[in-house]
């Protein structure tokens, strides 16, 4: 909470602009369903007869991680986590914020990540030795 003050704080004596140089990140989970086409599930029945039923797909076995990088209006990086990977504060340091900087040396070709802030939660692989020298 403190560092959310002392953030919002800077910023009400600068420029809004400075907004902008904020890339926050987090990482989620996101269920996905891949449907039947229309075409199977047509079937011709008479006027008496009821539609068969369809089942609904188990939506548990269908998810996956993502890390996910936004910055003002864009979307920075995405990072998909393969099913049973752990995310330690070195994956996450090596493979999302390593994805980020090179999707940031893309976009701003001078510059990089130069004069940018990362926001990220709290949780422990953001606060991890790692993550904090590249943050």
């Amino acid at each position: 909470m403190r560092c959310c003050r002392n953030l919002l704080k800077s910023y009400k004596e600068c420029n809004p602009r400075r907004l902008f140089e904020i890339v926050t990140g987090d990482e989620t989970w996101v269920q996905y369903n891949t449907p039947i086409s229309k075409q199977v599930n047509k079937v011709w029945i008479g006027k008496q007869l009821d539609p068969p039923m369809m089942p609904l797909p188990n939506f548990r076995s269908s998810m996956i991680m993502y890390c996910i990088f936004l910055m003002h209006m864009a979307l920075v990086a995405q990072v998909i986590i393969a099913k049973g990977q752990t995310v330690t504060g070195s994956f996450y340091a090596s493979n999302c914020l390593g994805v980020v900087e090179e999707s940031l040396l893309k976009r701003r070709k001078r510059t990089g990540a130069k004069g940018l802030r990362l926001l990220h939660d709290n949780a422990r692989t953001h606060k991890t030795k790692q993550v904090k020298e590249i943050s």
